[in-house]
């Protein structure tokens, strides 16, 4: 009798486990692709004619490579959805340069705008991150069980 409380107890914590998991996906699933489409939407809507601008003879680049880098985030936000660990460090990846690049190129505050436009990204990352790790311990529980 004893024996089997204690298995009914492992597998409810490895349901509420397995559930936990389900949500920080999802959560961070959420929070990737809803940055990705805004990013995107406004690079189409401002950023391209913002950098076919000429000012004097010069053609602003900035507009490209910010769209070229919110390209490669949103790419990346759909590769998390098959490929996890890949995934989450390529949005990770592409956090972290939009980041250097807003620091890079903003004039007046950076911290705040640096952590607007790559912060989506590298959180949502790290919950990939926290839920690859936690698929791990529910394994391990597993196998104990």
């Amino acid at each position: 009798m004893d024996r089997e409380s204690g298995r009914e107890s492992k597998e409810i914590i490895i349901h509420k486990a397995m559930n936990i998991r389900k949500i920080i996906i999802w959560l961070a699933r959420l929070i990737c692709i809803v940055s990705a489409l805004f990013f995107l939407i406004f690079v189409i809507g401002e950023g391209v004619f913002e950098a076919t601008e000429q000012i004097g003879n010069k053609i602003r680049i900035e507009g490209f490579i910010l769209a070229g880098l919110f390209i490669f985030a949103g790419i990346s936000s759909l590769i998390v959805w098959r490929w996890q660990k890949l995934g989450a460090i390529l949005l990770f990846i592409s956090g972290l340069f939009l980041v250097l690049f807003v620091v890079a190129t903003a004039r007046a505050n950076r911290i705040l705008v640096s952590a607007m436009v790559g912060g989506p990204f590298i959180v949502s990352s790290l919950l990939f991150f926290l839920a690859e790790h936690d698929k791990k311990k529910t394994k391990e529980l597993m196998v104990i069980k």
